[in-house]
C-alpha cells in the first residue's frame, strides 16, 4: 500500500500473511486496525517468524480493539518518523534504520513478546518519542 492512503481493517474475518510473505506499507501511508468486534484483536495471522508488516515511513494505528500478532515480525524502516498508535501486541519487532524516529501514542503501552531489536548507529541513534509532549507511553 503507497501514497498518502489509509487501509482501514474493520473485518471480522481473518487474514494471513504467508510463510515467507510481507504486507508492505509505504512511505505516508496508514494502516488502520479497528475491527467492529472489539473482541477480535488478532484476525491478522502471521504464518511463521518468516511472515513480516513492514511499515517504510509509515503509521500502524489499532483503535479501542487493539492488535494482537502472535507470530511474524513487525518492522519500522526508512529514516521518516513512524507512528504507532493504540494498544499493540508485537511478536518479534524491529528498527535498525539509523536517524529513525518512532513515535508512541501517549498513555497506551505497546508490548513485544518475542525479539526486540532496535539498533542505531554511533552518532545516529533510533530516537523513542511520544505522540504527546509531556505524556509517557509504555513498552514492555
Amino acid at each position: 500500500v503507497g501514497g498518502t492512503s489509509q487501509f482501514n481493517y474493520t473485518s471480522t474475518c481473518y487474514s494471513r500473511i504467508a510463510k515467507n510473505s510481507s504486507w508492505y506499507f509505504d512511505v505516508g501511508t496508514t494502516f488502520s486496525y479497528g475491527p467492529s468486534n472489539v473482541d477480535d484483536r488478532d484476525l491478522i495471522k502471521m504464518t511463521d517468524e518468516t511472515s513480516m508488516l513492514y511499515f517504510n515511513e509509515a503509521t500502524l494505528k489499532s483503535t479501542t480493539t487493539g492488535l494482537r500478532l502472535t507470530n511474524g515480525t513487525v518492522i519500522f524502516d526508512g529514516t521518516g518518523e513512524s507512528i504507532i498508535s493504540g494498544a499493540t501486541i508485537f511478536y518479534d519487532f524491529t528498527c535498525t534504520t539509523p536517524n529513525k524516529t518512532l513515535k508512541f501514542e501517549a498513555g497506551k503501552t505497546q508490548t513485544v513478546k518475542g525479539n526486540l531489536h532496535i539498533e542505531g548507529t554511533e552518532g545516529n541513534l533510533i530516537v523513542l518519542r511520544s505522540t504527546t509532549t509531556g505524556q509517557q507511553f509504555t513498552n514492555r
